[in-house]
């Protein structure tokens, strides 16, 4: 087989595992935008109505407990339960995102990689 037919044989495979590499990144990615909207919108949510309770039972916290202590002192505890459950839900979110994007298209790339090296040696 002459050179300068293998090479355009190459040139068109090459073309072609691009084409396909790219196809599957925009596959990946609107993947990972839908899960991660999913996400967003159930936060959203949650956050909207735990504001609403948050509001509700601090309030009546903070009223509970002046009665058998300062005002200031009273606030100050209940703001630090409520900084404990926010690290605790922030902890919750972080892992429940998605895996690490395109982890297939670059799995594939390395594969393509090193399909090309061995039919280039």
């Amino acid at each position: 087989m002459p050179l300068g037919e293998i090479v355009r044989e190459l040139i068109s495979d090459v073309r072609t595992l691009a084409r396909q590499e790219l196809e599957l990144a925009r596959a990946e990615v609107r993947e990972t935008l839908e899960v991660d909207r999913a996400l967003l919108e159930g936060f959203a949510v949650a956050a909207v109505f735990g504001l609403a309770a948050l509001v509700m039972l601090l309030a009546a916290a903070a009223w509970g407990l002046s009665a058998v202590m300062p005002g200031w002192l009273a606030a100050s505890l209940i703001a630090l339960a409520c900084a404990i459950v926010a690290g605790i839900a922030a902890a919750v979110g972080w892992l429940s995102r998605a895996s690490p994007p395109m982890a297939r298209t670059r799995r594939t790339l390395r594969d393509d990689l090193r399909w090309a090296r061995e039919r280039l040696s």
